[in-house]
């Protein structure tokens, strides 16, 4: 079908000729044709001349249909007066954003023509039509959008890394403008490829980003994407072989199309669960009780974190630290609470704990560094002096390895761990935490298996490609015992 303007479809409806119109109007038949074929912008004031012509008595049958084009339009539709349709007919009929619904010859009482932008290709394509749903989100007071992943694209190649970086930033954009971004993945019987969720994982920790999944994805939707902004305009995206990449994305912002996929997201939405939580980083003691209530007695638990925290510290080094940066006897009793309860946790676990070697030495060289998992809870910068942090690497010294508890020292960057500042604690088929409280103020843990699954196999193959000296207990603590002795 040929597109046509809001114009081009009330002609046809009413079934009035451009030499009619010109008549109406007083002008010339041209100038009709060029507003017609959106070669000539139509302005306001012959628009309510045309308004007001179109909803003269010649045309009282199609009344029905020419009210429900301009109702988007009518500040109040209770209020019915003539000057208040021809005013929203008028700014139909102006709109660059609308989409026309117009019943045509060739229609059922249920068929109605409307645009719809058809964008194909997983390159220009796909970031054409994400940008024309993403800039009527940003335009629009709306505060919530939906993102539903259903497998169009898989993240995981390298060839899509482009389109995974530009909608993570722009969806993490959007979260931190306020607006609540609503993502629902689709979990399968295999893990979530870890790398995936390395990429994501700063979407994950920002503001106003909710995650959810969902299992019966084939019995809800027949599409791969589903991207909704309720009520305003949607994108379906869809593929046929994910090796070819043969994508086609449609835009639509018709209201009877909006509302059909904002009720279909309803739907899926109904059947989704909770993938990511979300803790706040001062919310310490709450983390430390989802380990208490989720880590399994004697099953492998890895924990890699960039260097030593406050809670692998003797009581008396902390109550220290903490007197010294002047907080409060209260707020110290809590980080102390939170240290011994992280204590009796690390008793029942097998723990493969992963520290960053390049981390430790940049904090040696340093008269101090800031404890940001402390600060957060304190409210204020906390600082631990290179003394301090002398003490905590002697207490270290002291566990080394165990039948419960293996260190080992590793430059992560080397083996490959893409996460800069975050820590990790997982355990299979149980829980999983991380966090980046340089960055930001949120902790993320998931209960969901596949999630589970992603991140431990991830870890445990940092693991396993760390060198078998830096797992060596008498090479960790002659390490360790050389940064003693070289203060």
């Amino acid at each position: 079908m040929q597109n046509k303007t809001q114009l081009g479809y009330l002609m046809e409806y009413l079934e009035i000729s451009g030499k009619e119109l010109a008549q109406i109007l007083n002008t010339d038949i041209t100038t009709i044709s060029k507003w017609r074929n959106n070669k000539r912008k139509l302005l306001m004031e012959p628009a309510r001349e045309i308004a007001e012509f179109a909803l003269n008595e010649r045309f009282l049958a199609k009344r029905a249909k020419i009210q429900e084009l301009m109702l988007p339009f009518l500040q109040n539709p209770a209020v019915e007066s003539i000057e208040q349709q021809i005013e929203a007919l008028g700014a139909f009929l102006t709109d660059d954003q609308t989409t026309a619904i117009v019943k045509q010859p060739d229609c059922s009482e249920n068929c109605y023509y409307s645009y719809v932008k058809i964008c194909s290709g997983i390159d220009d394509g796909w970031h054409e039509a994400i940008e024309s749903i993403l800039r009527r989100v940003r335009e629009e007071d709306d505060n919530e959008v939906y993102m539903g992943d259903f497998g169009d694209i898989e993240w995981e190649q390298s060839e899509n890394s482009k389109q995974l970086e530009y909608i993570t930033k722009q969806m993490i954009s959007l979260g931190q403008s306020g607006k609540r971004v609503n993502i629902i993945d689709k979990v399968t019987d295999s893990y979530k490829p870890y790398d995936i969720i390395n990429r994501w994982l700063n979407l994950y920790l920002t503001d106003n980003i909710e995650v959810y999944y969902i299992e019966e994805y084939n019995n809800v939707l027949k599409a791969d994407s589903l991207y909704v902004l309720p009520g305003k305009a949607a994108v379906i995206g869809m593929s046929t072989d994910k090796k070819t990449a043969d994508n086609l994305y449609l835009y639509f912002d018709d209201p009877k199309s909006t509302a059909f996929y904002t009720a279909k997201m309803k739907t899926i939405m109904s059947r989704a669960k909770k993938l990511i939580y979300k803790i706040e980083v001062r919310d310490s003691m709450g983390m430390v009780e989802l380990l208490d209530e989720y880590l399994r007695v004697n099953q492998t638990t890895y924990m890699l974190n960039p260097r030593p925290t406050f809670r692998n510290m003797p009581v008396d080094l902390l109550r220290e630290i903490l007197e010294d940066n002047g907080v409060s006897k209260e707020l110290i009793q809590h980080c102390i609470n939170i240290n011994r309860k992280r204590h009796e946790i690390r008793m029942r676990c097998k723990y493969r704990q992963i520290y960053d070697i390049t981390a430790i030495e940049e904090a040696l060289n340093q008269d101090f560094i800031i404890e940001y998992e402390l600060s957060q809870i304190a409210g204020r910068e906390i600082r631990i002096t290179r003394k301090q942090f002398l003490k905590q690497l002697s207490y270290i010294l002291q566990f080394i390895a165990n039948h419960m508890y293996t260190l080992a020292l590793v430059s992560l960057e080397d083996v490959g761990f893409s996460m800069k500042n975050t820590s990790v604690i997982v355990q299979e088929n149980s829980i999983v935490v991380a966090w980046n409280s340089i960055e930001f103020s949120n902790m993320l843990y998931s209960k969901e298996l596949t999630f589970i699954g992603g991140y431990y196999e991830y870890i445990k193959m940092l693991w396993d490609n760390i060198p078998l000296i830096s797992k060596n207990a008498d090479w960790t603590k002659n390490k360790l015992l050389s940064y003693l002795q070289n203060d």
